[in-house]
């Protein structure tokens, strides 16, 4: 059954007595489970000072021109506030210096690097539009351009499929791909009330996307992104954008690679903003989710936040892990040493959905993935449309090796977990969450036949090895809440209560590790709350 929302008002204690997931460990077999490998290349996008000569493009000037003209080291202005109509073609270029394309306007009228851009800075920003598609594409091997301070969009009134593309997808060897490419404080949008399909295609290697703001990407019927790669190997750096969209926000995978065993790696996601906004529901009904892996490895997805999400086009669910051989081509598909952490997801109709292999074409398994330290909040049916549940784990035609789901804390509605994987999970260790929700208890062994519970007291359990976890009320400490506890519990729960949770609060300070959603100290530490 599901229950319906409670009033803001009375929220507070029944989060505490029944939505609250805590942390405790569920071990298979004997031995621990294989940890992710992170990224083997993290991106250095530190600007380069140029070595070569300047490039003025005033209004009405030749930019394709100035990308020609232009060698490493140069730097390319553009006339701030004026416009610049295209396609253009980053040409390949000998070298290794990098070519920047920027605003004529000062440093001092754009943020620092590091902060990020908004709309209000498009009046010192150039624009690029573009009637097709797309408004800025590279060459077979284009590399080293960085982009500063430029406004991308379509014509009002167009119909863009990609207003950024870095690699067509048709590429069939990594020599061809385009590589080193910053996008660098630029604003990247759709129009309002208008349809666009995709911000920026990440087909190449050694490419970024720093401090940027994309939006208004949308449509009726088709899948829409503001980011999406799917035939690039990599690395990938995503830190520090607004990033909006209908469809997937950003997406790895959903098309198959052209190039054979090709799967996009070393990603890292970073300190974003995924976004839908509440006006869109009802109106644009192309709604997936806030973020998607389908092909991917060694992925690093920390400190940030997902906000809004409803049933639509899928479930409502906020993130999805689902191994995918999109089009039957790519047996070789896979999700594979994946780190989603300190994260904040919210506003959505369910939290976190797995598949664990394809169905019904081929794939790969789900190998080594971790889910920890992240805040879960109004994961909630009602509101959202969905189910309610905080995580969904599925295994239709494999199990998951080496899944972790340990030390989240999650607000939600219905279930923790929906007990669907038909093939056990596989692995050495898996820690996973404990909550009531609805006054149920979730039991993890339907998830993982095999495997058993480290020795725990609970109540109505026997000691030394357990089938479940046990609750822990982990707000209860907080004085807060306990008045609000006190006015519905007898004074003999209360006290059982917060026992509890002062055996939690000294378990925590002689077991304490860095991170983790540790109540109000990280929220506020976390950006954009």
């Amino acid at each position: 059954m599901i229950r319906p929302s409670l009033p803001a008002s009375r929220r507070a204690p029944h989060v505490v007595l029944w939505v609250l997931a805590v942390l405790f460990t569920l071990v298979v077999g004997q031995a621990w489970a294989v940890a992710p490998e992170p990224p083997r290349v993290f991106l250095d996008t530190t600007l380069v000072a140029p070595t070569g000569t300047t490039i003025a493009v005033s209004s009405g000037g030749d930019l394709q021109a100035a990308l020609n003209a232009a060698q490493p080291g140069d730097v390319i202005t553009l006339q701030a506030g004026a416009t610049f109509t295209g396609p253009f073609t980053l040409p390949n270029k000998t070298g290794t210096g990098w070519i920047t394309v920027r605003t004529s306007a000062p440093d001092t009228s754009l943020p620092a690097p590091g902060t990020r851009v908004n709309p209000s800075y498009a009046t010192v920003m150039p624009k690029i539009v573009v009637g097709g598609d797309p408004a800025i594409g590279a060459a077979a091997g284009a590399h080293h351009f960085r982009f500063i301070g430029l406004e991308i969009k379509p014509l009002s009134g167009a119909m863009n499929f990609r207003l950024v593309e870095l690699g067509t997808g048709g590429e069939t060897s990594t020599a061809t791909l385009p590589h080193d490419i910053i996008i660098d404080r630029c604003y990247i949008h759709g129009n309002a009330g208008q349809a666009a399909i995709r911000g920026v295609a990440l087909n190449g290697s050694r490419i970024a996307v720093i401090d940027s703001y994309l939006a208004e990407f949308k449509d009726q019927g088709s899948d829409t992104q503001a980011l999406m790669g799917w035939n690039g190997p990599g690395p990938f750096k995503i830190v520090n954008n607004y990033l909006e969209a209908a469809g997937e926000n950003v997406m790895f995978g959903g098309a198959d690679p052209s190039i054979t065993n090709l799967v996009p790696a070393d990603i890292e996601i970073r300190g974003n903003h995924f976004f839908k906004p509440t006006a869109w529901r009802g109106v644009w009904a192309a709604v997936k989710n806030l973020f998607e892996l389908k092909n991917a490895r060694r992925v690093l997805i920390e400190g940030n936040i997902f906000e809004n999400n409803w049933l639509a086009a899928q479930a409502g669910w906020a993130v999805q892990f689902t191994v995918r051989n999109q089009d039957g081509t790519a047996p070789w598909s896979t999700i594979e040493d994946v780190t989603f952490q300190k994260n904040i997801v919210r506003h959505s109709g369910s939290g976190l959905n797995i598949l664990a292999a394809d169905d019904p074409n081929p794939s790969q398994t789900m190998k080594r993935v971790l889910v920890r330290d992240n805040l879960f909040d109004d994961i909630n049916g009602t509101t959202w449309g969905g189910n309610g549940r905080l995580f969904q784990i599925l295994g239709y035609a494999g199990g998951s090796t080496d899944l972790v789901i340990e030390h989240n804390s999650g607000f939600q509605q219905e279930r923790v977990h929906l007990p669907q994987q038909h093939h056990a999970a596989r692995g050495r260790r898996f820690r996973l969450h404990r909550a009531r929700s609805g006054g149920r208890d979730q039991h993890a062994h339907h998830l993982f036949p095999t495997g058993g519970v480290p020795a725990q007291r609970h109540r109505g359990g026997q000691r030394g090895h357990l089938s479940r976890g046990r609750l822990v009320p982990l707000l209860a400490r907080r004085r807060r809440l306990r008045g609000s506890c006190r006015a519905q519990l007898s004074p003999g729960r209360v006290q059982s209560v917060q026992e509890r949770g002062d055996r939690w609060n000294r378990h925590r300070r002689q077991h304490r590790r860095p991170g983790g959603v540790d109540g109000e100290r990280d929220l506020r530490s976390a950006g954009d709350v």
